[in-house]
């Protein structure tokens, strides 16, 4: 995946997103997630390695469309391993 992040969004990671859904990152991030901005098709929550990935399409569409697509993956994190969403 090392190939596939865009640092410079990934460094933008948080600008525009509501104060509430940061709180939620930076809890997420206190557990040992990791969020990158990706060139990708669609982004990716991955249990095993605590790493969401969201597409820099999603980043680029605006704010209110990324607010949806960030909380979307968060949400796989914050549900219990094996309920598939």
């Amino acid at each position: 995946m090392a190939n596939n992040i865009d640092y410079a969004a990934s460094l933008e990671l948080l600008n525009g997103l509501p104060a509430t859904v940061v709180d939620t990152y930076k809890s997420l991030v206190s557990k040992g997630w990791r969020f990158w901005i990706v060139n990708s098709n669609r982004g990716y929550c991955n249990y095993h390695r605590k790493e969401i990935t969201i597409p820099t399409w999603a980043k680029n569409r605006g704010s209110v469309y990324y607010t949806w697509y960030f909380c979307h993956e968060m949400a796989h994190a914050l549900s219990p391993i094996g309920t598939n969403h």
